[in-house]
């Protein structure tokens, strides 16, 4: 079923001026009045009198009009001006994921694309907009930025630059919207101006960093994170720098060891991984100190979004699953035998299932919810409410972040000959001796919506076959 988003009223923004007009309007119908009155009253009086009275009257009039005018104008630009309340100044702000999961109940790609356009596009529908207002939009669109990712990764072929194009250049109009006003007190300007930045580098980076063009992904890395408020901005900022990083560190590996592979995600496979450590030659490998230099930055970067964010499942679905990357790689270049990496990709698995099961818990309850408001004619037609599982893009979304991680975590453990175990730590199956166990772990139905192609698990499934041959 199609979910329809709550557009804004496009006249709320003549409110103002109307209740202006207005205003004005019945002053000058009462001035009117009171001259007349006052002239017809006085004139059986002397023409002095009456010019003195009239005159009065009138300079009386103006007055008031011109402290109507006043206090309207005033008013206007105080209700343009107002940031108090906004999120983007409130330290405490989180991302609150069953929002997201409510927001967007669209069940295709293609529709929860379309609402985030929407979402993007509020910040140019209105002519008069509130600094508040325009802060509480700017972090709307701030919140949706992870997920967006698997939105981005997955657009059909046809209809991918497209999309892609439009979301650009509509972010390239809204810093052009934020440039021109100049309503506000300049710290709260540059707050908005620097959240619009972060908006365009994380977006630049889902855009471009899938198509390997690393030099238009840095956009980033002109942001001013000192200027940041929120807790949902800084550690979007830190975890993003730290990819920024991590992928710096992954493409002079990519191109040092393995110029032969296309891509970075060609890297994860058991057999490279295996042979890696074997050609990592601090003395002979010109980039080493590089390569290390990034690590450290991103699991630098990765940590201090940690610190921010503490329990939030939303975040540390992504951050642990990415700092767990990168403390591998650390590892492995460096010789160490630390396990650290797998205890942050165990709590990836762990917030991502957390993610997958409590959406589809907030959409059942709203399904109901739905339901119960239904008129009693609509439901004898329909007798009892129609629930599907992984109804919404985004449940599905969560399903196949949480497959993803489960597939990526087993991979690791095999290419270092460890025991794969669950995200509890329970062994599935023993080192070395990899069997069904571990396929049954990793097996899954292909989601509806996402590119199956399931990389890692055809390259699990061919590395135990081998090996029982």
């Amino acid at each position: 079923m199609d979910r329809k988003y709550k557009k804004e009223d496009p006249r709320s923004e003549k409110i103002d001026i109307n209740r202006s007009i207005g205003g004005l309007t019945m002053i000058i119908i009462i001035g009117g009045i009171m001259v007349c009155a006052i002239f017809m009253f006085s004139k059986n009086n002397c023409s002095i009198s009456r010019i003195i009275t009239i005159s009065s009257a009138v300079i009386a009039l103006f007055a008031l009009l011109y402290t109507y005018l006043t206090y309207s104008s005033i008013d206007s630009v105080n209700k343009l001006s107002r940031m108090d309340g906004n999120v983007l100044e409130n330290e405490n702000y989180i991302t609150e994921f069953s929002v997201l999961v409510l927001r967007y109940r669209e069940t295709t790609n293609a529709e929860i694309l379309k609402h985030v356009k929407y979402t993007f596009k509020k910040l140019l529908s209105s002519k008069h907009i509130s600094g508040a207002k325009m802060s509480d939009n700017l972090q709307e669109i701030v919140d949706v930025l992870r997920p967006m990712a698997f939105m981005l990764n997955n657009l059909d072929k046809n209809d991918e630059e497209k999309i892609k194009g439009q979301l650009s250049r509509t972010i390239q109009k809204i810093e052009s919207r934020i440039d021109s006003f100049n309503e506000m007190s300049d710290g709260s300007t540059k707050l908005m101006r620097e959240t619009v930045k972060l908006i365009k580098g994380i977006f630049f980076y889902q855009r471009y960093r899938s198509e390997e063009k690393r030099n238009k992904s840095v956009e980033l890395l002109k942001v001013n994170q000192s200027i940041l408020k929120n807790k949902a901005s800084r550690s979007l900022y830190y975890n993003y720098r730290g990819l920024i990083f991590y992928n710096g560190a992954m493409d002079k590996i990519r191109d040092t060891l393995y110029p032969n592979v296309k891509t970075v995600k060609g890297l994860f496979k058991i057999s490279i991984l295996k042979e890696m450590p074997s050609k990592v030659n601090p003395s002979n490998m010109e980039s080493y100190d590089m390569v290390m230099m990034s690590l450290e930055e991103a699991i630098n970067y990765h940590q201090k979004a940690l610190e921010l964010i503490g329990d939030d499942p939303l975040g540390n679905a992504y951050i642990q699953y990415d700092l767990a990357r990168a403390l591998y790689f650390y590892n492995l270049f460096k010789g160490l035998k630390t396990t650290e990496w797998i205890s942050a990709m165990n709590k990836a698995v762990f917030y991502r299932a957390r993610l997958y099961m409590t959406a589809q818990e907030l959409i059942k309850s709203k399904e109901l919810e739905d339901y119960e408001n239904l008129s009693k004619k609509k439901k004898r037609n329909n007798e009892q409410p129609i629930i599907q599982d992984d109804s919404t893009y985004m449940i599905r979304g969560y399903l196949f972040q949480w497959i993803k991680a489960k597939e990526m975590k087993a991979l690791l453990e095999i290419s270092l000959g460890l025991p794969v175990t669950d995200n509890y730590g329970s062994i599935i199956s023993g080192a070395g001796v990899y069997g069904e166990e571990v396929l049954k772990y990793i097996s899954h139905d292909d989601v509806p919506g996402f590119r199956n192609d399931r990389k890692f698990k055809k390259d699990i499934e061919e590395y135990i076959r081998n090996s029982q041959k």
